[in-house]
């Protein structure tokens, strides 16, 4: 979701680990009028974004680090923008969390990701507390799930790194090493390979494959 803005020059950053002053050991490949620098002390490294941004008076824009790209000792800050009248650009700024750490960023690589959001939901959007119980109907599609992932975990051994299969049979699913390991023709059944070392993962993958596989009739492999 949203938009991606770029690193421009590869960057090694460390902390001295002081709180006062320009504390950052900053060494790039060039020097880049957009890369980063020290700004705001505290350990924060600042990148000047060489773009306004202006959105629709209803918008403004949700800043944030790259999605699912962690890096040790440093955490990008999140920002709201109200870029619906600001007449200048924001920066984006990681915070370095451990002293004497070198952080690696490399030329190409994301450091902000910058996604437009209504100003309404802002106020207008209110947080409630529920009892799942005042809606059965849901209660119950939460009860079958937890069925549903009890029975599978408890089906996948850990640290799965050979091949394991997803079996179907009407509406009930296990996971198999090997079709001989399973009363498998006896059953209408689909076959898919998963690999995967985490027991999640194979959790997640059969239950899609699974909510799949009830659209479409069940055949014979």
């Amino acid at each position: 979701m949203g938009w991606e803005i770029l690193n421009p020059v590869d960057a090694e950053i460390s902390w001295t680990g002081q709180e006062n002053g320009d504390q950052l050991n900053i060494k790039t490949a060039h020097q880049d009028p957009f890369g980063p620098k020290p700004h705001f002390g505290s350990g924060t490294v600042t990148w000047y974004i060489p773009f306004l941004f202006r959105t629709p008076p209803d918008y403004g824009l949700l800043i944030s680090g790259p999605a699912n790209q962690d890096k040790n000792f440093a955490v990008p800050l999140d920002a709201f923008i109200r870029s619906d009248w600001l007449p200048f650009p924001f920066t984006m700024n990681w915070c370095m969390t451990e002293p004497n750490k070198t952080v690696k960023f490399k030329a190409g690589e994301p450091i902000c990701r910058i996604m437009p959001y209504p100003l309404a939901l802002l106020d207008d959007m209110q947080l409630e507390i529920h009892d799942m119980h005042e809606d059965p109907n849901f209660m119950q599609e939460v009860k079958q799930w937890d069925i549903f992932a009890s029975a599978l975990i408890d089906d996948i051994e850990p640290l799965c790194y050979t091949q394991c299969k997803v079996m179907f049979s009407g509406g009930r699913f296990s996971t198999i090493k090997s079709p001989s390991g399973s009363n498998s023709s006896s059953y209408q059944i689909e076959y898919w390979e998963v690999k995967t070392s985490d027991k999640l993962d194979a959790l997640y993958v059969a239950k899609a494959i699974h909510d799949w596989a009830q659209n479409r009739p069940s055949v014979n492999k």
